[in-house]
């Protein structure tokens, strides 16, 4: 009797590990056609964050929750701030802008727009661009474009103030941000 039971258990987790993944549930055909998609429409790629809707980001109605939309961004906008430190002053820039040393941004808002519902299976890919900015403040227009749907899926603009972090005050853009959102260079995070 114990024998059976093991053997059943066994079987179970054999079952268990053929089941599909929430990462071979998109294909990469999908994840190809949304990234063309998305750059298609004037997005900055350094900006591109591959997003994975996991089993927790549901709400009771079985759909991703609201609130997990922000977190999305946010990551979305992280690397894209970190691409931007890169771009202006390499590997040290790009960590101090992430670390709050020196001027960078601080977001003063966020509006989210929600288009289609999104469940799990699927990947989101977030993307931002540049709207404008003017000395003291930069306005980064958002989207999430799921793998599965093949659209977009929902909208965000994300207002960011220049602070200095090391003064605790506000600030004014940097001439070497001010550059590279001008389009000075071979930069491809020029505002739009």
């Amino acid at each position: 009797m114990l024998r059976l039971a093991t053997r059943s258990l066994h079987t179970s987790r054999r079952a268990l590990s053929q089941a599909p993944s929430a990462e071979r549930a998109v294909p990469s055909e999908a994840a190809a056609a949304a990234r063309k998609a998305v750059l298609d429409t004037g997005y900055d790629e350094p900006s591109l964050h591959e997003q994975p809707v996991v089993w927790g980001d549901l709400d009771s109605f079985r759909h991703v929750n609201n609130v997990r939309y922000v977190r999305y961004f946010e990551s979305g906008r992280i690397k894209w701030m970190s691409a931007l430190g890169e771009r202006v002053g390499g590997a040290d820039k790009a960590r101090d802008m992430l670390a709050g040393r020196g001027v960078s941004l601080i977001l003063k808002s966020i509006k989210v727009d929600f288009k289609r519902p999104v469940t799990y299976p699927d990947t989101l890919l977030i993307a931002h661009r540049v709207q404008s900015w003017t000395e003291h403040r930069l306005d980064l227009y958002s989207i999430a474009y799921s793998y599965v749907q093949q659209r977009v899926v929902t909208e965000s603009l994300s207002v960011c103030v220049w602070y200095d972090y090391d003064q605790l005050a506000k600030s004014t853009i940097p001439p070497n941000i001010r550059r590279v959102l001008n389009g000075e260079g071979d930069s491809e995070l020029r505002a739009r």
